[in-house]
């Protein structure tokens, strides 16, 4: 059986939240991989829609509705149409959306819990023309303001799918403040029981960053299953709940990432509301009103 929805983003928008609850739905199947990337990656998708068949949705058990979520999806400019192509427009599409300037900064914190970012995210923001016009993938990984520009992207998609295709949430209003309430519209809109009650609204949560940290004195690091002798010299990058990294004689390139990552940590703390308002005005405010006509909804808070 192959998906008759997909949700595709955007990225840091509550997608894995709403992985988590539509999972929870006994008449909603939703593949097992977070993220198949299926329509993303060029490798994948040559494959053909049997490997995406047999890879992904082989433990279908007879639900009416069969999913996946790729948060890509929507920023990618190759994606719509390879959807299209595989499944007319029968598909439908659920696409969240969060203040651009709030997804920039969650997807730069995601960027240094990998260990893939090492600057200020001011720096950051500056340094994005630089960063991706090397390619495909510097685009995706440090395109903080590129993947905030949601109409241009949805665009892409309405020139394909009839508007009645779409499922469109504000995370702020639809996530956040009123979960309940958006879940049983997804299930109506899913064609599934819409009375369901898939329990207390949930969270992905927002992990924390790995700490860099160097070893002066000899210790002892310890983990669940594992125990490490750290020695004067070695690197440690460890945060609550994921397993410790201990690099022994870290190269000089190491060395200084960790000392960039240490000063510019970010905060456990959302970015600020002035800061927020400010980076929306200034890189999306045309297309924040854009969106709003797109997609019916009031989305003055991003800007005032």
């Amino acid at each position: 059986m192959l998906p008759n929805f997909l949700c595709i983003g955007a990225q840091k928008s509550g997608t894995t939240t709403l992985l988590n609850q539509l999972g929870r739905h006994p008449d909603i199947f939703m593949s097992p991989a977070r993220e198949t990337k299926f329509f993303l990656y060029d490798h994948l998708y040559a494959q053909g829609l049997g490997a995406y068949e047999l890879d992904y949705f082989c433990d279908w058990d007879g639900q009416k509705a069969v999913g996946e979520k790729t948060p890509e999806y929507l920023c990618d400019p190759e994606v719509p149409g390879r959807i299209h192509a595989s499944f007319g427009t029968t598909v439908k599409l659920v696409a969240s959306f969060r203040s651009p300037a709030q997804r920039a900064y969650a997807h730069y914190r995601h960027n240094f819990q990998h260990l893939w970012e090492h600057v200020s995210f001011e720096v950051a923001l500056d340094l994005e023309p630089q960063r991706s016009s090397v390619g495909r993938y510097q685009r995706s990984c440090y395109g903080y303001l590129w993947r905030g520009r949601y109409a241009e992207q949805l665009n892409r998609y309405l020139e394909l799918f009839r508007k009645d295709a779409f499922f469109f949430i504000v995370h702020e209003q639809d996530i956040v403040a009123r979960q309940a309430d958006t879940l049983k519209a997804l299930f109506r809109f899913l064609g599934v029981d819409p009375g369901f009650d898939p329990g207390a609204p949930i969270s992905a949560g927002r992990a924390r960053s790995l700490q860099p940290e160097f070893i002066a004195k000899p210790r002892i690091v310890e983990a669940p299953g594992m125990k490490l002798e750290a020695r004067p010299g070695d690197l440690l990058f460890a945060r609550e709940g994921i397993k410790p990294r201990l690099v022994r004689e870290p190269s000089t390139v190491l060395k200084q990432r960790a000392k960039d990552a240490i000063e510019h940590l970010p905060q456990e703390m959302a970015l600020d509301r002035g800061q927020e308002l400010e980076i929306n005005r200034r890189h999306f405010r045309d297309d924040i009103l854009h969106l709003q006509d797109l997609i019916g909804r009031d989305l003055a808070t991003w800007l005032d």
